[in-house]
This record gives C-alpha cells, sequence and structure tokens, in this order.
C-alpha cells in the first residue's frame, strides 16, 4: 500500500463494496496531476531516500492512481473543501477526510470506533474498524470525522510545467546530497487516531494493561528499523527477540491451527471435520496476522507523521517497548 493510502485510511474505516458512486461523487481536482507531500512550509518531504509522488488521471468522477487503485471524492456538506475520500482497491474499499485548499490536498487521520458509536452511527465491527454498508450511515458519520480532523499529510497539487520542474529539481539535489525534510515532531504524546489508543498509551506510559501482539510489536519496530534516520530508535537485540517470537507464533498457529485440535483425537469416522477444522483455524490465523501488520503500519505512519525520528516522546515510546519485549 502506498504512504498516501495508508495514511488516507488510517483509522480503518471500510466496507466491503464501494458505497459512493459515480451519481454521488464530485471532481474537486484537475483532470491529470502529479501529487508530492510536503511538510507545513511547503516543502518536498523525503521518505525513504525519495519523494512520493503520484501520478492521478480523472475518468468521469472516478480518479485512478497508477498501480494501486481509484478515488472518488464526496462532498461533505458543511465545508466546501472538505471531503470523504473513498479508495477502492477492487477487493476493498475504504474511506478517509480530506481537505483541498488551492493546491494542497490534505489529508486527516480518522475518527475511532468508540467515537463513532457515541454518535449512534451504524456500523459493524470489522477486523481493523469500523465497516460500513449503508451509504447514509457513512455520510452521517462525516460530521465525526470531520470533529476529530488532524492533518497528518499534505500533498502538492501540481499541474502546471513550473511546478513539475521544481520538483525534478528538488529531487535531483536531494539524489546528490542523500539528504531530505522530515516532519517537525510534536513536543507530547497524543493517543487519537491510531488503531487501538488504549494500547499505545498502555507503551507510551509503560503500563500494560494487557500485551500487544507479537507480530503487531515486529512491525511496528519493523517500520522505524527499515526507514532512513529512525533505526536508533529500534534497539536491536528487543527487535530480534520479537521478531522471532512473532515467527514463532505465527508458524504455530497457521500450521497447526487451533491448539486443542492438536492434544485431542478425533471421534470415529470424524477425521474430514477434524483435518477442516484445523485447516479454517489455520487460515484465521493467517488472516489475524495480516490485520495485525496492517494496523501497525498505520499506526507507524501516524507515530512518524506525529513525531519524525528525533523527537524525545518517540524514544520513550520505543524504549518502553523494548523493556516490555525484554521481560517475555
Amino acid at each position: 500500500m502506498t504512504i498516501l493510502l495508508s495514511v488516507m485510511l488510517s483509522g480503518c474505516i471500510s466496507s466491503k463494496t464501494p458505497l459512493i458512486t459515480e451519481v454521488d461523487a464530485v471532481t474537486p481536482l484537475p483532470d491529470a496531476f502529479v501529487l508530492a507531500e510536503i511538510d507545513t512550509s511547503g516543502k518536498f518531504v523525503v521518505r525513504k531516500s525519495k519523494v512520493e509522488t503520484f501520478n492521478v488521471s480523472r475518468n468521469n468522477k472516478t480518479y485512478l492512481l497508477k498501480d494501486t487503485g481509484s478515488v472518488r471524492f464526496y462532498p461533505y456538506r458543511k465545508n466546501m473543501n472538505t471531503f470523504i475520500a473513498q479508495l477502492d482497491y477492487g477487493f476493498i474499499t475504504e474511506y478517509g477526510i480530506v481537505n483541498i485548499i488551492q493546491k494542497e490536498l490534505i489529508v486527516s487521520i480518522t475518527a475511532n470506533m468508540a467515537e463513532l458509536k457515541s454518535a449512534n452511527i451504524k456500523f459493524e465491527e470489522g477486523a481493523v474498524g469500523p465497516l460500513f454498508s449503508d451509504k447514509a450511515q457513512l455520510i452521517a458519520a462525516g460530521d465525526i470525522l470531520v470533529a476529530h480532523f488532524e492533518a497528518i499529510r499534505r500533498f502538492k497539487i501540481i499541474t502546471n510545467d513550473n511546478d513539475r520542474l521544481e520538483l525534478q529539481r528538488f529531487i535531483a539535489a536531494q539524489e546528490q546530497a542523500g539528504t531530505g525534510s522530515q516532519p517537525a515532531p510534536a513536543s507530547s504524546f497524543t493517543t487519537s487516531g491510531y488503531t487501538d489508543p488504549e494500547l499505545m498509551r498502555e507503551i507510551y506510559e509503560h503500563d500494560f494493561q494487557g500485551a500487544p501482539a507479537p507480530v503487531y510489536a515486529q512491525e511496528l519496530m519493523s517500520a522505524f528499523f527499515n526507514e532512513d534516520g529512525c533505526r536508533q530508535l529500534i534497539n536491536r537485540t528487543s527487535f530480534a527477540k520479537i521478531s522471532a517470537i512473532a515467527a514463532q507464533r505465527v508458524a504455530h498457529d497457521i500450521v497447526l491451527g487451533d491448539r486443542s485440535l492438536t492434544t485431542r483425537s478425533p471421534r470415529p469416522g470424524a477425521w474430514g471435520e477434524f483435518f477442516a477444522q484445523g485447516w479454517n483455524q489455520g487460515a484465521g490465523a493467517m488472516n489475524q496476522a495480516t490485520q495485525f501488520t496492517k494496523r501497525a503500519d498505520d499506526d507507524a505512519v501516524l507515530l512518524y507523521t506525529r513525531y519524525g525520528c528525533q523527537s524525545p516522546v518517540l524514544k520513550k515510546f520505543f524504549d518502553n517497548l523494548s523493556a516490555w519485549i525484554d521481560a517475555l
């Protein structure tokens, strides 16, 4: 998943099929353009040694992101610059809130399930977030989503030759220098916007009421270990330990399925049912691991956006996560 999409979808609001149709959609962006990530000062942002850019074209009322998916925009009725963005991958559809102001597209975090429930918004509880089946309920959720608007990414909308030339020159200079801009870090920790706000609080305060899933913890650390300028945040010993635990846990659950099935024998004539149950449990374990990985990736993007790689806040967060791992 691209950084643009993973940020738009922070909070993981989704539906099994697209709810916003061509009839519903509007076209607030040009017919063809390039999106390039910028910081609050308007400077291009470099991640993993490159500027994230996305080529976008329009087909009727649908915007196509090359090799990724399609986007439709539904207008938020109380603000002409705010839209519900629907991103369709073909196998699942997810949603986020964006502001489009002049030459910038600004992406927000989304509200969590508790906030939507308190407003009596109707949805199912999906594996990693709210799952909508009713377009009216999704649109009604707009008030909650906009009320929690927090800009976590900005993209410059590039349509003219001068802006394209500026981007090309910046990329060339960055490649030569090997450096780039990172977001200015926030000075305090906030739990809003994450897939499990209470878990993030527990990690930051080293107040574990439960335990992070090993797959989640490993993927969260991996995201920063593999990000330029962030590796110093990750304790290599702790990272290696949780990676081994996560791999062992996933392999066990997928290969063996339900542990209870491996400690008893089936009744006579029920071997087929016995193995089918184990197979289903193994498939469920694989799906669960995938969901934990996605949640960790979404949370890593938000952590990086808020704190960069040099913040004492983020250092405390990962120091506490490492301490929990070391005690396992």
